[in-house]
């Protein structure tokens, strides 16, 4: 197996996992919104409860970045790989 193999090959991984990750982050920042959601149900007012949620929502929401950036890297990384694979090298 060539080096340019191995090399994309492992690129395609690197983009899976980070893929996998970008995919894990956002389930878990809609579980956290719905658990907010229902834990801020029971507050009463709706100043308050919007209050209260705002801020559990503004600590959520301090993960878009990096949820977002493992899919631009798990893009970048994908489709790095597969031209790395695609294309022979010239002899």
């Amino acid at each position: 197996m060539s080096t340019k193999k191995i090399i994309g090959l492992v690129s395609i991984l690197i983009g899976l996992v980070l893929l996998g990750y970008g995919i894990y982050g956002t389930i878990r920042m809609a579980e956290a919104r719905k658990d907010i959601d229902t834990k801020t149900h029971y507050l009463p007012g709706d100043g308050i409860r919007d209050a209260v949620r705002g801020g559990l929502y503004s600590k959520v929401d301090e993960y878009k970045v990096p949820v977002t950036l493992c899919y631009i890297g798990a893009v970048v990384f994908l489709v790095g790989g597969a031209i790395i694979l695609r294309y022979k090298s010239k002899k």
